[in-house]
């Protein structure tokens, strides 16, 4: 197993990863409803699309335990302020 850490360690997850496509986000994702939700969590929205929306990714709680045997969690945080790339016009 040692050897196979070493040979993993820079393809590791960097996040949880989409849980839907983009194209998919949009479709079903409507900017009012991720504004409320990011409001509930005391997040502040700065602008952006629905396509970024935490919704759109799967549970980190949920993907980090796969992933035990070849990292180890150091900490956690939780965003104050969400700012998504500009649209496009």
């Amino acid at each position: 197993m040692r050897y196979l850490k070493q040979q993993l360690l820079s393809a590791t997850a960097h996040g949880a990863g989409r849980l839907m496509s983009r194209t998919r986000a949009k479709q079903e994702l409507s900017e009012s409803a991720v504004r409320q939700y990011l409001l509930d969590h005391g997040v502040v929205f700065q602008g952006g699309g629905v396509h970024e929306a935490p919704m759109a990714y799967k549970n980190i709680h949920a993907v980090m335990p796969s992933q035990q045997e070849l990292v180890a969690g150091l900490g956690s945080f939780t965003p104050k302020s969400c700012a998504w790339m500009a649209r496009r016009i």
